[in-house]
Order: C-alpha cells, then structure tokens, then sequence
C-alpha cells in the first residue's frame, strides 16, 4: 500500500513537472499556436495527509513507522469529533483515537502535529478551536 500511494504520488508530481516544462523554439511559435497546459491535478485531502505525514519523520516513527492504512482513516475519525464539539483532549483520550498501533506509537508533541496535519487537509474550520487548545495547554 505504502508503495502504491508514494509511486501514485510521484506520477503525478512528474506529471506535473513535465507538463509545466515546455519547449518552445521560434519557429515553432510563429507556426503553432500556444497550446494551453491543463491545470495539474491536485491532491486528495486523504494523500496530501498520507505524504505529509509519513515525510514528517516523527520520533516516535524512526525504529518503526506505521504504514498508511495504520494512520489514513484519523484524519475523517478527529475532524468528525472535532466538529461536533469534543475537545483535541477528548479526542485522543475517551475516544480513544491517539495515533498508535502494533509495533508504532507517536510521542504526544508528534500527535499534536498529526493532528494539526489532518485539521489542515480535513477540516480546516477547526484550525482555531484546535491551536487554541494545544496553545492553553502549553502544547503549541
């Protein structure tokens, strides 16, 4: 799966680098008009996370990292709690939902930071009621 979504995530970087890259003689200018270059793709919410996150070398990640079906479904699991109310507290205690797994685990100022990753990809309205949480709580 991590090979899947870097090598999907590389395409369309290259893609795009290669779309952007154009060569342009004057001879061919004055015999073709200028094709316009279509809008690059952009990144799902859900990838923009996955390469954001697993880029990020957490400490907590460096003997063993988690693979991205261990951390792809927090993004949706955080925002919707955030969004209904629950506090970035709540959230990783009695929801249960603190970014850990079988052989991984992420170091609390990690989490925070992965955290504030999904709120940016995911629901970026929560941006505010979340860094003023971390900040009451000497966390940001």
């Amino acid at each position: 799966m991590r090979t899947r979504t870097i090598t999907a995530i590389t395409a369309v970087l290259l893609l795009t680098t290669l779309t952007a890259c154009g060569s342009d003689t004057k001879d061919q200018a004055e015999s073709e008009p200028r094709k316009k270059i279509p809008a690059s793709p952009s990144l799902t919410p859900e990838l923009e996370f996955l390469t954001q996150a697993m880029a990020a070398g957490y400490d907590g990640w460096t003997d063993t990292a988690p693979i991205e079906s261990d951390i792809m479904h927090f993004p949706k699991e955080w925002c919707g709690l955030l969004e209904n109310g629950h506090s970035v507290d709540y959230v990783f205690g009695a929801a249960g939902k603190y970014p850990f797994g079988a052989g991984w685990g992420t170091k609390k100022p990690d989490a925070h930071k992965l955290l504030l990753l999904a709120v940016d990809t995911h629901c970026p309205t929560t941006r505010d009621q979340v860094t003023a949480e971390l900040r009451d709580a000497g966390e940001y």
